[in-house]
């Protein structure tokens, strides 16, 4: 699942944008189930997400923030204030590469996918308990400057890529409609809702 929210109460499931409207603050919250094992030490994660021409106002810092609890896509229809875990990791959008259609790689939130993996009652791959919240918020910027990624429903197939011990997994954020699919190598994309 994954959807973008402004601080007004608007919601947009077609597009993901980070950052600060005249309307508000920009927020995206993607979510993704994972099958990741107890004991597992993250070696490298980032979310990778495709961008759209759409984008305004120059360089920022955003932030990534792993949610509080396991959302559900019920959550996902008023997200704004989706309570976080502590620990912001930190992304700087002078390294976005605007042009459409371009894959971007955010920067490294093992810590925010350790932390998660780590908690008592999470449960690998679980339909409630497996999905991992995450969201990419505006951090330091004010007035007209964010950027804008596709969703699954603009087009677009927002990743988290997970490196840990032994394993590397690439999870795909999908329409809902496929079923899990995965390869023989140690690469394996799964669906996340």
């Amino acid at each position: 699942d994954d959807v973008y929210a402004r601080s007004d109460g608007f919601i947009d499931s077609t597009a993901l944008k980070f950052g600060s409207s005249t309307a508000g603050g920009l927020r995206s919250f993607l979510r993704w189930k994972i099958d990741i094992p107890q004991g597992s030490t993250i070696k490298k994660a980032f979310i990778k997400i495709k961008a759209k021409t759409e984008a305004a106002g120059g360089n920022f810092t955003a932030k990534q923030l792993l949610l509080d609890g396991y959302p559900t896509t019920t959550d996902f229809n008023n997200p704004y204030n989706l309570a976080t875990k502590s620990g912001a990791v930190n992304y700087s959008t002078s390294n976005w590469n605007g042009i459409d259609g371009s894959w971007n790689e955010l920067s490294d939130i093992s810590t925010l996918v350790q932390k998660f993996i780590d908690r008592n009652d999470y449960i690998p791959n679980d339909s409630v308990k497996g999905y991992i919240g995450l969201s990419i918020q505006q951090g330091d910027t004010i007035g007209d400057n964010y950027k804008t990624a596709y969703a699954i429903e603009g087009g677009g197939i927002p990743e988290l890529v997970i490196e840990y011990s032994p394993w590397i997994v690439e999870y795909q954020i999908t329409d809902g409609k496929k079923d899990a699919v995965a390869s023989s190598s140690a690469w394996d994309k799964i669906a996340a809702c």
